[in-house]
């Protein structure tokens, strides 16, 4: 089974963000970390290569000089061999389509059995790129994966995180990308001697020119996504519980020398034997509709 894991490079958001034109960090020297959910895809092509003989496992980023860092995490990491999709002059103001156009180039001339990705990036969070690849290639597409596991090589049995702990269990016929949920687990811990061993290995690097693309292919009119602005997230306002304009002014005077706790939900202690614990958590979770019918 050959295995592509696509990998980004992004700024650290632990360190002080500005936003103006462009997200910025404060630091006079960026810091850029790989994007953590596509550490977690690089985990499970891991757990299908302990699992599978003969799996290969081969990481792809696309970015400038210095997102070569991300190829070293993920050889250090366990990955067979790297791919730096580098982001000439021409590839440098990219969209998610036309990074998608020559990461899918990359893609078809290894061949493939999966492709994995993070969901979405740290700096983003679009999920977009992974969309446009699955498209261009003709792929089918399943997202927000917690667990899989592979059927023969043929098929995929996948389970799908969805809405108040739901998940929904498929199968998908392979070749095919796979979108990876931040819950799927942990990234292994890649130590200081592995990352100096995989910064002495060699890395591929592929140019715009390298895979036959031109300006007109991956150029500004070739955009299908344009950023219109960018602006820092609205802090929330704290809810408030409002007593409700009915009440008494008994009532009220009640409300306030209480707190102003009285309206709010409280937790309760069920006390009692198994089965009726057992039916009452199932009573509350079909009630909330968390519990299907």
């Amino acid at each position: 089974m050959r295995i592509i894991v696509c990998m980004k490079q992004v700024l650290d958001n632990r360190v002080t963000l500005q936003v103006n034109d462009s997200v910025t960090q404060k630091e006079p020297s960026p810091v850029y970390i790989t994007n953590p959910v596509d550490r977690v895809a690089l985990q499970k092509a891991l757990e299908i290569k302990d699992l599978l003989e003969g799996t290969e496992i081969t990481a792809i980023t696309a970015g400038p000089a210095g997102a070569e860092q991300v190829l070293h995490v993920a050889l250090a990491g366990g990955a067979d061999q790297a791919i730096h999709l580098i982001k000439d002059n021409t590839l440098e103001a990219s969209d998610a389509y036309t990074t998608a156009l020559a990461l899918g180039k990359v893609c078809k001339e290894l061949g493939y059995t999966l492709i994995l990705c993070g969901q979405m990036s740290l700096d983003t969070n679009a999920a977009q790129v992974h969309a446009f690849l699955a498209e261009l290639l003709g792929i089918p597409r399943v997202t927000g994966v917690v667990r899989l596991e592979v059927i023969l090589q043929e098929r995929v049995r996948l389970w799908r995180r969805l809405e108040r702990g739901r998940r929904q269990v498929i199968e998908c016929p392979l070749p095919a990308l796979l979108t990876i949920d931040s819950l799927a687990g942990r990234p292994q811990y890649v130590s200081e001697f592995n990352l100096r061993q995989a910064a002495e290995r060699q890395i591929r690097q592929l140019t715009s020119a390298n895979m036959g693309l031109s300006q007109s292919d991956v150029g500004p009119q070739a955009f299908l996504v344009r950023v219109v602005s960018l602006s820092s997230p609205k802090p929330r306002v704290k809810k408030i519980y409002v007593p409700d304009s009915s009440m008494s002014t008994s009532q009220r005077m009640n409300y306030l020398l209480s707190g102003g706790t009285s309206g709010r939900k409280r937790s309760s202690l069920l006390e009692g034997t198994a089965d009726y614990l057992a039916s009452q958590i199932v009573e509350y979770l079909t009630k909330e509709g968390i519990k299907p019918k």
